[in-house]
């Protein structure tokens, strides 16, 4: 009997070492919960909640960590797995070898080799808030194959990033946009990709509406979202919003059906409008067909006066003549 017992307990206790090492083995799968994986000599923080494909990659603004997610990520593994990280030298995350600014090319590379680490496989919903919207646009221009769609939480136009300067946050994280930026403006994703543009409402002007607006444009199966009671962090401010906005991604790529607007949306505080539409500071919106109209308009009216000033001004000296 003895004896007995003692096989028992070695072999829960060999099984119990051997999950410990599967679960600390690089490469395993990280089904839940958070941890640091080594990506070349530094350890990046990934932390996935969740079960459901297409995984969803949450990528913050500027000298952001993973935090600034939270509600959203809560929200979000409710209807499919998540993930959220924190870039080098952001929250628990250490600092990358070497000096210098980053990119968003070695960004998605860290991004792609962390993931790599942590078991988290394509396909991909990707999800960027302010810059890092340039970060998963580029990840999906890089890397095509790995992407289901993309949602873009007040993301920054690449227009805002074309000087080859970095720029720097205020606990000191440096990316240089320039190049990534550049490539960008001719960027489009292919015919029936899931694309979602989450905007602010508040505190905007009529140039980043209409940088909003034609990022809308750069798929053919589109979606742009008001955040109502927003200023630029819609993902804490709005953070249903965000989620929504999310949910209509998901939906859209596991039935490979069209983009809708979601029905909660208004009772959540946001308001969808058509792909393509600026919404200036008036709440009128005006879509950007109709202001190439409008201005084509007034320079048409604007030839015709001065063809009729001119017709006049001959017409007197006819007389006078």
């Amino acid at each position: 009997m003895r004896r007995a017992c003692l096989v028992v307990i070695a072999v829960f206790g060999a099984t119990a070492v051997l999950l410990f090492c599967a679960s600390a083995a690089p490469g395993a799968v990280l089904a839940s919960g958070g941890g640091l994986y080594d990506v070349g000599g530094y350890e990046l923080y990934l932390t996935c909640s969740g079960v459901g494909s297409p995984t969803v990659i949450l990528d913050t603004g500027l000298g952001a960590d993973h935090s600034e997610w939270s509600a959203v990520q809560t929200a979000t593994a409710k209807f499919t797995r998540v993930c959220s990280w924190d870039r080098p030298g952001l929250g628990k995350s250490q600092q990358r070898l070497g000096r210098g600014p980053a990119t968003p090319d070695q960004i998605v590379r860290e991004l792609r080799a962390l993931l790599a680490q942590a078991g988290i496989a394509p396909p991909y919903l990707l999800v960027g808030h302010s810059i890092g919207g340039i970060n998963m646009r580029v990840y999906q221009m890089r890397h095509p194959a790995e992407v289901a769609g993309l949602v873009m939480a007040e993301g920054t136009p690449e227009q805002q990033e074309l000087s080859g300067t970095g720029t720097e946050s205020a606990n000191g994280e440096t990316i240089v946009f320039g190049p990534a930026a550049h490539s960008l403006l001719h960027w489009a994703l292919p015919p029936g990709l899931p694309l979602v543009v989450v905007e602010r409402a508040n505190n905007t002007d009529s140039v980043w509406q209409a940088q909003q607006a034609a990022l809308s444009t750069r798929s053919s199966n589109s979606l742009l979202i008001v955040a109502l009671d927003s200023d630029h962090a819609v993902q804490t401010e709005q953070p249903a919003v965000a989620t929504l906005g999310i949910r209509a991604a998901i939906t859209a790529t596991r039935d490979a059906s069209a983009l809708m607007c979601p029905a909660t949306i208004e009772a959540s505080g946001g308001k969808c409008i058509a792909a393509g539409t600026a919404l200036p500071q008036n709440g009128v919106a005006v879509s950007i067909a109709e202001l190439f109209a409008m201005c084509v308009g007034l320079l048409i009216v604007g030839i015709s006066l001065g063809a009729l000033g001119g017709y006049m001004v001959s017409r007197r000296r006819g007389r006078s003549a």
